[in-house]
């Protein structure tokens, strides 16, 4: 009996040292095993904004393709590509030989068509005063005709009493014959008078048909001179566009045209040049699809022009493109397409606030980088945005049975956003409803709570990292 009781005391000691060595291996083991998660803690940020950057290039507000509008050789051309140019000033000229000397003979036919219309007023001047001086002889004539009437009347009654009287030889025969002479010179002075009115009032005719000759001649001598006047200015107007000026102020764009190439006035001819309008200054970017929903007019923009270093631009969304886009010679145009592969759409940015320093250093073409701010947030729960894991939880519709069933327990859960909330010495996973992107951080709208302390790396652990895990803390190096 003793010998038993040895025996039993010999095995629960056996026992007791061996789950002693289990323990001891266990407590080691799991110590071993503890992860260490970096920690920060939830705090409010000020300000958190949403920002979409895109890639692009500086554009004009328009390009002006000039032409030549008058045919000839380029004898000069005075500014280069890059050039900043203001509105008229000379660009290039084309060789105006043979439009000066079309210039000097419309010159000389208007100088012509001007002695001619001289010469036609000095037959008019000397018409009109020929009319003066018939309508003056013609009224003396009259009134000498009116007159010599007035004396015929009486030197017929005198001549007709004298007729009776010698019959009845109250009168000699001598004092009849002196009455009649009277008579009859009297009837023949108004006959001549007649004979001259009717002369002078053919002449008066005469004097109006070539005044109004003389002023036809004015007139024609009037309507050469305009046709000549017409004529120097379409003249004057080709030999001012043998020199071309600038129609805006802009920058040249290209310069294709050199000295001594003949430039043409046809309407398919190659540009002599391209003005670019830099009036507005412009940045056209492709934004990816995914980022282009939250891009609206209005929203603030910084730019930055690789030309220009770390200088930071202003810029106003001005457009954005609806169909998906394409790259032209023109630059970023809508093109709708059916293609399943990743799109980007035009977004058209105007930059504000420009000195006259950077406006003259910007050239069309030029790479520029934008960042959009789609989206403001002020006093907001924000927290890096690598924290965000996925993990699957039970549906709200799965029941007690599914979920200890291991194929129910794969159907009963689904994957939802969140974040390990460190409890004591312990990751608990915890569901979170997220707002806006900033640059690092996200906005969490509801499931944390400002002081609490949430692991946000290193990736290693956090990918693996299941709820309620024991885990070793330590602040996060952005938080150090």
């Amino acid at each position: 009996m003793a010998v038993t009781r040895k025996k039993k005391i010999i095995l629960i000691v056996g026992i007791l040292l061996l789950l002693g060595v289990v323990v001891g291996l266990s407590v080691t083991r799991s110590g071993r095993d503890v992860p260490t998660v970096e920690v920060e803690t939830v705090k409010r940020r000020p300000l958190l904004e949403a920002r979409v950057t895109a890639n692009g290039e500086i554009r004009p507000l328009n390009f002006y393709e000039l032409t030549s509008e008058v045919a000839g050789r380029v004898i000069e051309i005075y500014v280069r590509e890059g050039d900043v140019v203001k509105k008229g000033q000379p660009l290039l000229k084309v060789d105006p030989t043979q439009i000066e000397a079309n210039l000097s003979r419309d010159m000389a036919a208007l100088r012509a068509a001007q002695a001619e219309k001289e010469n036609a007023e000095v037959q008019l001047r000397a018409a009109l005063n020929n009319i003066s001086n018939v309508e003056a002889m013609l009224a003396s004539a009259r009134y000498d005709l009116e007159r010599s009437k007035a004396d015929f009347t009486l030197a017929q009654q005198d001549y007709e009493r004298s007729q009776k009287l010698v019959e009845e030889e109250v009168i000699s025969k001598a004092e009849f014959d002196a009455a009649e002479s009277r008579f009859r010179a009297a009837q023949a002075l108004v006959r001549a008078q007649e004979s001259r009115v009717k002369q002078l009032e053919a002449q008066l005719r005469e004097a109006k048909i070539r005044v109004e000759a003389a002023r036809a001649a004015v007139r024609s001598a009037d309507a050469r001179i305009a046709q000549a006047q017409a004529s120097l200015r379409a003249t004057q107007d080709q030999f001012s566009k043998t020199i071309q000026k600038a129609p805006i102020d802009g920058v040249i764009a290209s310069l294709p045209i050199r000295v001594g190439q003949y430039a043409l006035t046809t309407f398919q001819t190659t540009p002599l040049l391209t003005i670019a309008d830099m009036s507005e200054i412009r940045v056209e970017v492709q934004v990816d699809e995914t980022d282009v929903t939250s891009v609206k007019p209005g929203q603030k923009a910084k730019i930055k022009v690789d030309a220009l270093g770390d200088k930071e631009l202003d810029g106003v969304v001005k457009e954005v493109g609806q169909a998906p886009i394409t790259q032209g010679p023109g630059g970023l145009s809508s093109l709708s397409t059916t293609s399943q592969e990743a799109k980007d759409f035009k977004v058209v940015i105007s930059l504000v606030n420009l000195t006259d320093e950077v406006r003259n250093a910007l050239r069309p073409g030029m790479s520029a980088t934008a960042t959009i701010t789609t989206d403001v947030r002020h006093n907001v729960i924000a927290i890096p945005v690598q924290a965000i894991v996925e993990r699957e939880v039970p549906s709200p519709e799965t029941s007690a049975v599914e979920t200890a069933s291991t194929a129910a327990e794969s159907e009963g859960k689904k994957e939802v956003q969140g974040v390990f909330v460190v409890e004591g010495n312990r990751a608990r996973f915890r569901p979170v409803q997220t707002g806006i992107f900033g640059e690092t951080d996200i906005e969490i709208v509801d499931g944390l709570k400002e002081g609490e302390v949430i692991v946000v790396g290193p990736y290693r652990e956090l990918r693996n990292l299941k709820d309620n895990t024991i885990v070793k803390t330590e602040k996060s190096f952005t938080t150090r």
